[in-house]
C-alpha cells in the first residue's frame, strides 16, 4: 500500500459546486491530498489571452482550440498524481475523461463543432486513455438540477459566465447522467459515488465529510479521527474490511 497511489475525481455541471469541494477536502487532509482544481487561470490567460471568455463569446470560432489546450491541461493534472513526490490521493476537479466526453460530445450534438475536429480529438483521447496514467480510481459525482446550478453560476458572478444559459446546463447535465448513471461511453472507474448536491452550504458539506472523509482518509492511510486509530490499528493490513477493499480497488 506505501506505494500505491490513488486518483479521485470530481464531476459534475457547471456551478454544482465543485470548488468547493475540492477547497474543503483540502483544508481537511493537509499533506495527504495532491489537490488539483480546474486551471481556469491558464484557461483566462493564454498568452495573454482569455481563451475560455472567447470561447463563450464565439464557441464556433474558438472552441476546437479552447477543449484542446483543455486536454492538455487536464493531462498535465493527471500526470502529476503519479509522480514519485506526490501525496498518495490526487483530488482532481474535473479531468480529461469528461473533458470529451461531456463538453468536447455537446459541442459537436449542437454543430458547434466540426465533425472532423471532433474526430481529431477523440483520437487524442483514445491515445492519452490507453495509457494507465489517466486512470480513475474512485468518481465523485455531485449531482444537481441545471436551475440550481444557473443560480450558482449567477451568485458567483464570472465574467465569462455572465451569458450561460439554463439550455446549456440542461445540455451538460444530460450527457454526465449519460455518462456516469447510465454508462452509455463507458465509465473510467471502478465506482462513481453520486451525491445530492443540491442542499446548502453547511449540509453539504457534512454529506461530504460523511461520505467522501472516509474514502480519502482510507486510500491515504490516515487513521480515522474515531476510528481504529485509537485502538492502535493503523495497518491497513489489519483492516479486511477497508474502504479499499469495500470499493474494488486494487492495492
Amino acid at each position: 500500500m506505501a506505494c500505491r497511489r490513488f486518483t479521485v475525481c470530481v464531476e459534475g455541471n457547471i456551478g454544482c459546486g465543485k470548488s468547493s469541494f475540492i477547497r474543503h477536502f483540502a483544508n481537511k487532509l493537509p499533506g495527504y491530498l495532491n489537490v488539483l482544481e480546474e486551471p481556469v487561470a491558464q484557461w483566462t490567460s493564454l498568452n495573454n489571452n482569455n481563451l475560455l471568455g472567447m470561447m463563450y463569446s464565439d464557441p464556433k470560432r474558438w472552441c476546437t482550440a479552447f477543449q484542446a489546450y483543455v486536454m492538455l491541461t487536464m493531462s498535465d493534472g493527471h500526470s502529476s498524481s503519479r509522480g514519485a513526490s506526490a501525496p498518495p490521493v490526487t483530488l482532481l476537479e474535473r479531468s480529461l475523461h469528461s473533458a470529451c466526453r461531456v463538453f468536447v460530445e455537446n459541442l459537436h450534438m449542437q454543430s458547434l463543432m466540426d465533425s472532423m475536429d471532433y474526430h481529431i480529438l477523440m483520437e487524442w483521447y483514445n491515445l492519452w486513455v490507453s495509457d494507465q496514467t489517466y486512470d480513475i480510481d474512485v468518481i465523485i459525482y455531485l449531482r444537481a438540477k441545471p436551475s440550481v446550478c444557473l443560480e450558482r453560476v449567477k451568485k458567483r458572478n464570472r465574467s465569462e459566465e455572465c451569458d450561460l444559459s439554463l439550455e446549456l446546463l440542461e445540455q451538460l447535465h444530460q450527457l454526465h447522467e449519460d455518462w456516469l448513471i447510465n454508462h452509455k461511453f463507458g465509465c473510467p472507474s471502478t465506482r462513481v459515488v453520486v451525491l445530492d448536491a443540491e442542499q446548502d452550504f453547511d449540509s453539504l458539506m457534512a454529506v461530504y465529510d460523511r461520505e467522501v472523509l472516509p474514502i480519502l482518509r482510507d486510500f491515504a492511510g490516515e487513521p480515522a479521527v474515531n476510528g481504529s486509530a485509537e485502538s492502535g490499528e493503523t495497518d491497513k493490513e489489519n483492516k479486511p474490511n477497508s474502504l479499499v477493499a469495500r470499493l474494488g480497488v486494487s492495492p
